[in-house]
């Protein structure tokens, strides 16, 4: 985006469009699946519907890029919504077979051991694609990036087509409006998931810097698009050394336990971001954002697992996204604004305040894993 456009209000447009694209529809999308006992043919029919914008992508960079890049902006996002929508639409019935198939605390583990093999090739891939922005001439680079990523998104389909799911308990659907009654019962009588889902809200402000971490390296440090593009082998690094660790912390401690760790790693890199003036001291706080990553983005959802019985699956997942959705992509879009009007480093110091209160929400969770009563 910042390739296409010097105003960082596309950044912020495309991350607010993605967030809640993600997050706000998981909850129509949960009223549907409930009734369902097996989830499994509806996820991998939406799971080719959320690939196919990735194929567009690459189509349409090619076709525009070059002469008309307002109207790739527009494009792109526009199928970023879909594509993300669909990734929103599919989430509750990822994580009700997931919630079915997999033992509560083997959870942590099995995501750690698939983030360090997915870590390991998305290091190759951060390179090859590092390698074809700087040996190709825009837009064939960037069109080449997002067709290998089509192949590799599409692969990853064919192994649900062969998992054994066990029916769900009940199969009894209700209507969408009595089905967010029941939802709005959740959030107000279950103090404990309620004051999580608080945390989560705070916690929103670790997508802002994510979001804004290479158009900062690129406006404020002044990298070239190639060290950026090594960001993403960073990151990749990270993830490769923080999911198994993660993941085994998060089955021996509990989870809660583990996204405190991680939120006062992001503060810490946070300020360290705000202080360098050098690309290559960069690379640092990129490494601790990573390692961060990991826990915020699956872990957090196998804790949303953890309060609810299984019935309720759906429900529990599905209300903690809808509940994220409209202040995450507001937060997003509004950062992007204040960023071309104020600077980086104050919108930075304003997530820090957010981090520190979700950090003293996190503290009063009581993990349900361990709870009495």
């Amino acid at each position: 985006m910042k390739h296409l456009s010097e105003n960082t209000f596309w950044v912020g447009l495309i991350s607010a469009i993605s967030s809640i694209g993600f997050f706000l529809p998981q909850l129509i999308a949960a009223s549907w699946i409930q009734g369902m006992p097996f989830k499994r043919q509806y996820f991998c029919f939406v799971g080719i519907i959320e690939r196919l914008p990735i194929l567009l992508m690459a189509l349409s960079i090619f076709l525009f890029g070059q002469n008309n890049p307002l109207i790739l902006l527009v494009v792109t996002t526009i199928i970023f919504g879909v594509h993300t929508l669909a990734m929103g639409c599919n989430s509750p019935a990822y994580f009700d077979i997931v919630s079915k198939i997999v033992p509560t605390t083997v959870r942590g583990r099995m995501y750690g051991l698939a983030g360090a093999l997915g870590g390991l090739f998305s290091i190759l891939g951060a390179e090859l694609a590092r390698l074809y922005i700087k040996s190709f001439v825009f837009p064939f680079n960037f069109s080449l990036c997002f067709a290998t990523g089509f192949s590799v998104l599409l692969l990853t389909l064919i192994p649900m087509f062969f998992i054994y799911e066990p029916p769900s308990p009940s199969n009894q659907t209700t209507g969408l409006r009595q089905y967010l009654e029941e939802t709005w019962v959740v959030f107000r009588t279950d103090h404990n998931f309620r004051t999580f889902i608080c945390s989560q809200v705070c916690i929103s402000a670790f997508s802002v810097i994510v979001s804004f971490f290479t158009a900062y390296g690129r406006d404020e440090i002044g990298g070239s698009t190639s060290s950026l593009a090594r960001l993403n082998t960073v990151f990749a690094m990270g993830a490769t050394v923080g999911n198994p660790f993660w993941g085994y912390v998060a089955d021996k401690r509990g989870i809660r336990y583990m996204l405190l760790i991680c939120v006062g790693l992001t503060i810490v890199a946070t300020l360290l971001v705000m202080q360098i003036t050098s690309i290559s001291f960069l690379y640092i706080p990129c490494m601790l954002i990573s390692f961060a990553t990991c826990c915020f983005d699956i872990q957090s959802f196998n804790f949303t697992l953890e309060f609810a019985n299984t019935d309720k699956m759906p429900t529990y997942t599905a209300l903690r996204a809808s509940v994220i959705a409209p202040f995450r992509s507001m937060l997003l879009l509004i950062s992007g604004l204040f960023i071309d009007w104020i600077g980086y480093r104050i919108v930075f110091a304003f997530c820090l305040i957010l981090l520190f209160i979700a950090g003293l929400l996190l503290w009063q969770v009581k993990d349900p894993r361990y709870a009495t009563g």
